[in-house]
């Protein structure tokens, strides 16, 4: 259950981690927090921690600039262990910095990859959205049915922790931790990122085994690749003839020529060396097939594994190709405050873990040229 966070609570996380870091705050959201009301909504850590030891305690507002920083770092230090406004405040701080962090890395994943979510650890089928043909027509109204095809996979859980030690806590408030919260997300995004173009380029850039046929998920028999000795770069004309493959592709179960998924490439994917070929193949005026809306997503990491090779991908919407599977009760990583650790001097820390799959859903929707 999504837990409620009031006004105060909100802006005052948000003011914590843009006195953390301003780059990681975008311009829209910093421009809103400073037309708020300075003496509603303190903009410091030490104001933001006055307020919550006046709303904890009932201490008056007018002593609460008697209190020493030191206090102010015991009462935050406490805080972390037990309910409170500072509490509250401190743990969506943590949350919204993941999220940030995540936002702000350096990944490609998010723009063609699908989304779903199962309800346990337990391996899960899914059925292709491909698998739905079209109605026959009878006599009375009939079931939609599907061929039946599914894929399977299953999730993985990965983690790890984030340390403060006592001399940061009190150098620094929560700037320090803030900052590591903020790296953590990038570290959670780039994970994942990693993983999907892992799995993209397998087995040689063949891709991951399917259930359905076992078959690669780049194959000559599905009619999305193009292999090495007849590759070519992106280019007015290798673009155009994956669109016409793509859109072309047949549905499980075809029952004539006309059973087809008839989805077009939103997305091409390539290595920093294909670069300026497939912006310059989009950019022109492709023939009609190819709607001239496909945008070019470039991302390292095909610079290591298939430098050479592109890729062509639906829009996730249209077909599941491949996508990023989360638990429904975790979206998004879990923060769990551990306390102390033994033996450091008051360090604290955190344990940050998030649990997520890949399922290649299928082959449908993608394309692929060895690009030589």
């Amino acid at each position: 259950m999504t837990k409620f966070i009031d006004k105060e609570t909100e802006i005052s996380s948000d003011f914590l981690i843009l006195g953390a870091s301003t780059a990681a705050m975008p311009e829209a959201r910093k421009d809103d927090l400073m037309r708020t009301d300075p003496d509603r909504f303190p903009r410091s850590f030490e104001g933001i921690v006055c307020r919550c030891l006046e709303r904890d305690t009932g201490i008056d507002s007018s002593i609460s600039g008697k209190i020493t920083p030191s206090e102010i770092r015991d009462y935050a230090r406490n805080a972390l262990t037990r309910t409170g406004p500072l509490n509250d405040i401190i743990g969506t701080t943590f949350n919204q910095s993941i999220s940030l962090g995540a936002l702000n890395a350096p990944t490609t994943y998010q723009n063609w990859v699908g989304r779903m979510t199962v309800r346990d650890y337990r391996e899960f089928d899914r059925i292709k959205t491909s698998s739905f043909g079209r109605l026959q027509a009878g006599n009375d109204a009939q079931n939609i049915s599907t061929e039946g095809i599914v894929e399977s996979s299953k999730l993985d859980l990965k983690g790890g922790s984030v340390q403060l030690t006592l001399h940061e806590f009190y150098n620094s408030g929560l700037n320090s931790a803030i900052q590591r919260f903020l790296q953590s997300g990038k570290i959670v995004a780039t994970t994942i990122n990693y993983d999907v173009y892992r799995l993209l380029t397998s087995s040689s850039g063949a891709g991951p085994t399917l259930d359905e046929d076992d078959k690669a998920l780049f194959h000559a028999d599905h009619g999305n690749l193009v292999a090495l000795g007849y590759g070519a770069v992106p280019s007015l004309t290798t673009v155009p003839a994956g669109c016409t493959a793509m859109i072309s592709q047949p549905l499980p179960g075809a029952k004539d020529d006309y059973d087809i998924v008839n989805a077009l490439p939103k997305y091409l994917i390539c290595s920093g060396a294909q670069k300026y070929a497939a912006e310059n193949a989009v950019a022109k005026n492709l023939p009609a097939n190819s709607r001239n809306d496909i945008s070019v997503i470039v991302d390292g990491h095909l610079d290591i594994y298939d430098s050479y090779g592109w890729y062509l991908a639906a829009d996730p919407v249209q077909v599941d190709t491949i996508s990023l599977v989360t638990l429904e009760s975790m979206p998004s990583p879990v923060i769990k405050f551990e306390g102390s650790i033994p033996n450091t001097g008051g360090s604290i820390s955190w344990r940050i873990y998030h649990s997520w799959g890949l399922l290649a859903g299928d082959y449908r929707g993608l394309y692929r040229n060895a690009g030589h």
